[in-house]
């Protein structure tokens, strides 16, 4: 679901702890880089971890978004706290509008 996250790189994230989107996105690059590079060792250090963060923070979101039907407003402030962890997602804004069309309440 992360590009880049495959089987093996998983193993090396839930072996330091890291098993949720939640975690993920709040995980900096640096971090990150160190278990690629001391966990995994000289085959992983040619990964790049830049996007798994946003990449995380997306997942989270949508995850989030797919539930407003069932769970209403609550489940849009909750977005809401989850974007403003990264403020500034282009993406955020489309995350919303699908989000507030599943509810049937977007208008342009």
């Amino acid at each position: 679901m992360v590009v880049g996250i495959g089987p093996k790189i998983a193993k090396l994230l839930i072996n330091r702890g890291i098993t949720t989107w939640k975690e993920l996105s709040l995980t900096s690059v640096a971090i990150l880089r160190e278990i690629l590079d001391k966990d995994g060792g000289e085959r992983f250090r040619v990964h790049n971890p830049e996007s798994w963060p946003h990449q995380a923070l997306l997942l989270r979101a949508e995850r989030r978004a797919s539930g407003y039907r069932e769970f209403g407003e609550s489940a849009v402030r909750e977005v809401l706290d989850i974007l403003a962890l990264r403020p500034g997602l282009e993406e955020a804004n489309n995350i919303l509008i699908a989000a507030y069309e599943r509810m049937g309440r977007y208008e342009e």
